[in-house]
């Protein structure tokens, strides 16, 4: 999407869409947190919340593809990341199709993790570990991050996913 002053925009989201990105990255950097101070131990109340975050942040992100690949490229170029962290990021999502396609697989992911859920024909019935976990938060940061115009999430999420190989 391209303003009259040739400045692209983020879409436009409503109150509802944005409230629902702001708690989900909320939960995100909380379960962030308990999952590093507790060594990588997580509980199914956490677990829950945040499938719950990922499914209000993936039904948004597949509302908006276009203007979700117009903000991760702002949010690149104007990330101050490393090369190499840019590099990383722009390989994952062209693998996966566009950042548009690779945010919402692995909101997916995590979806999935929700203790208790039942799974579908011909998957795994193994619970998701605290890498799987870890790798959903951080395409949900960075989601929300790119949506909200959030630097700091975008650029948190890359770091995160880098030390704990998501990507």
């Amino acid at each position: 999407m391209v303003q009259e002053d040739g400045h692209r925009v983020r879409p436009t989201l409503d109150s509802d869409e944005k409230q629902r990105i702001q708690r989900a990255n909320q939960i995100f950097l909380r379960l962030r947190k308990k999952l590093h101070d507790r060594d990588e131990r997580f509980e199914e109340r956490d677990v829950r919340e945040a499938a719950q975050g990922a499914r209000w942040l993936r039904e948004i992100v597949e509302r908006y593809p276009d203007g979700l690949e117009t903000a991760y490229e702002d949010a690149l170029a104007t990330s101050g990341l490393p090369e190499e962290d840019q590099a990383h990021l722009r390989k994952r999502a062209e693998e996966a199709g566009g950042f548009s396609s690779f945010v919402p697989r692995d909101l997916r992911k995590l979806e999935e993790t929700t203790p208790g859920k039942r799974k579908q024909p011909g998957t795994s019935t193994a619970s998701a570990g605290p890498q799987d976990l870890i790798c959903g938060l951080v395409a949900g940061l960075l989601a929300g991050g790119t949506m909200m115009g959030n630097s700091f999430y975008f650029g948190f999420a890359v770091g995160v996913a880098r030390k704990n190989d998501c990507w």
